[in-house]
């Protein structure tokens, strides 16, 4: 998909807001499950749709695309079972025993009170046990050594991509910015990302139209927005705008890129 960032301004031109459209390029690209969930819960039967337009709708579809990121998860061999369901099962049980504690510590208050003061400790010791799995059961799904593996790559990766400027030099490998660009989203490292090619004059991913090239203009495919003949690519002679280009058009400020990734 392609995303077209739009201003608007507001009434009387007085302040302005801003909105994302997003277009389907290729929906055949989507070969997982929550893939083709995603893309049939954000754009339905549409080829087009505004990101304020999902407002108070999409979060509908949330749970279900995480059920099945964890089912990916699990057919992948990184879990021996779904995370979701590990955790739940020990929050069942926290709650039962917090429920238990209660109804004992009523009842114990009201046999054992003539009798003992150390009564009421049987049911908070309950209660503390309960608690403990709640809060416990958020780190009780068991990775396979296929799965820690895995989780230790993707940690290494993720040092790699937050400190890429010492591993290697960023004009010279501007290539790797729309390629890894995903994944510093994931990682919740793009702004920083974004930042540090800025510096280097490093091209904008081709599927990102900022607000100075999307206003007055809907693209369909990438090719469209490049002046190409629908093929896909980049038009012949054509250049991607540059992130400094970007955020000219933007205010002087990148992070209006990154807030629309996000």
């Amino acid at each position: 998909m392609t995303i077209t960032e739009e201003e608007k301004s507001g009434l009387f031109g007085i302040g302005s807001s801003r909105d994302f459209t997003y277009d389907l390029v290729n929906p055949e690209g989507a070969d997982r499950k929550f893939e083709k969930t995603l893309i049939k819960e954000f754009f339905g039967r549409r080829s087009s749709v505004r990101l304020s337009s999902l407002k108070n709708k999409f979060y509908k579809a949330i749970p279900k695309l995480q059920k099945e990121l964890y089912g990916e998860a699990v057919k992948e061999g990184f879990f021996t079972s779904s995370p979701q369901k590990v955790r739940s099962i020990y929050t069942v049980m926290g709650v039962v025993g917090l429920v238990a504690a209660g109804c004992a510590g009523f009842v114990l208050l009201g046999v054992l009170a003539g009798y003992a003061d150390v009564g009421i400790c049987l049911p908070i010791s309950l209660a503390v046990v309960a608690i403990g799995a709640i809060v416990v059961g958020r780190f009780m799904p068991r990775k396979t050594p296929a799965g820690a593996e895995a989780a230790a790559k993707w940690g290494a990766f993720r040092r790699y991509l937050s400190n890429i400027e010492t591993y290697t030099d960023l004009k010279a490998a501007q290539d790797i910015f729309d390629k890894y660009l995903p994944y510093a989203i994931a990682f919740g490292l793009e702004r920083g990302w974004v930042d540090k090619f800025a510096r280097v004059d490093t091209p904008a991913p081709l599927w990102y139209f900022p607000v100075f090239m999307g206003m007055g203009r809907r693209r369909t495919s990438m090719s469209d927005a490049a002046g190409g003949t629908g093929t896909g690519g980049v038009g012949e002679g054509m250049t991607a705008p540059s992130l400094q280009g970007m955020s000219d058009g933007m205010a002087g400020s990148l992070q209006g890129m990154s807030a629309g990734l996000t």
